[in-house]
């Protein structure tokens, strides 16, 4: 498994556990939502990060560039996952 993908894994496991133990059945769908939303949520962010940062050089006096920025913008509302 790629090793973000296995960091994202972790990262909703522990979000979706925060607060409260391992789930009962009654709670099954609940912890389930909460896993797969922030696991989706850290994906759209990385992806959105990826292009954000694509914008960067060090060359580049604009970093970011303002048309990837927009882009990494529309990515995350897109998701509904804008900060």
């Amino acid at each position: 498994m790629n090793e973000r993908i296995k960091r994202f894994s972790e990262q909703a496991i522990n979000y979706a556990t925060s607060n409260r133990p391992l789930p009962d059945l009654k709670d099954k769908d609940l912890f389930l939502n909460n896993l797969f939303e922030k696991f989706a949520e850290l994906i759209v962010q990385e992806c959105s990060n990826i292009v954000f940062e694509e914008g960067c050089t060090e060359d580049n006096q604009d970093c970011p560039n303002e048309k990837l920025y927009q882009l990494s913008n529309k990515i995350e509302q897109h998701f509904g996952f804008e900060e």
